[in-house]
Parts: structure tokens; sequence; C-alpha cells
């Protein structure tokens, strides 16, 4: 078994996940995804398991999550399924109707 891990620069990255170089740079300075490692140029490295967190954090900032709770739940101080439960209770209170038909978008129930 190889114990090589393969390491993709934040462009490689930015080309597997088609989200913007920008955006996983900014992540990564917030610390949200933080870097695998650095080349000797300084170059962020990134393996498999950033690759993972960073489908997870875009997932969720894709369903509205702010960065303060996409960082609770990669800590481990919230679940997935409580983020869920608070934000469609949160949702429920902005928009009773948005519990009833689970595939509608927003604009949908508002064009009817």
């Amino acid at each position: 078994m190889s114990d090589h891990v393969e390491l993709y620069t934040i462009g490689e990255l930015a080309h597997r996940t088609g989200l913007p170089v920008r955006t996983i740079r900014f992540w990564s300075d917030s610390g949200i995804l933080p870097p695998t490692g650095r080349t000797a140029g300084g170059y962020r490295l990134y393996d498999e398991a950033a690759a993972a967190r960073l489908e997870l954090v875009r997932m969720l900032r894709d369903l509205g999550i702010g960065l303060a709770a996409v960082q609770d739940v990669l800590s481990r101080q919230v679940t997935v399924a409580e983020l869920a439960r608070v934000h469609l209770r949160g949702r429920r209170r902005r928009d009773p109707g948005a519990a009833d038909a689970p595939g509608r978008t927003e604009r949908d129930r508002r064009t009817g």
C-alpha cells in the first residue's frame, strides 16, 4: 500500500470543483479551508480531505448558511442536522409556506 498522498494547488482544486481560486483563497484565509501544506515556494497545497471539506463548505454556502455557522459545523460544535433544523425553523418563520412543497423555490411560491 502506498503512502503517497496526492496534493493539489489552489488552481487545481479550483479546476476540480469549479469554484473560483479567489473563493478558495478567501475560505483558506478565513480558516475555513486551511491548506494541508505548502510548496517550497509558499504555494498552498490541499489533499483529498481538504477537497471533501471544500465540497461541504460549498454545499452549506449554497444553502445560504453563513461562514460563522459553517465554521461551527467544521469544528464539530454543531452537526449538519442541528444546523438544518435551525435553518428550516428560520425559513418557516419568514415564509410559512416553505415547508409545504419541499421541491419548490422561493420564486416558485411567489409566482404561484
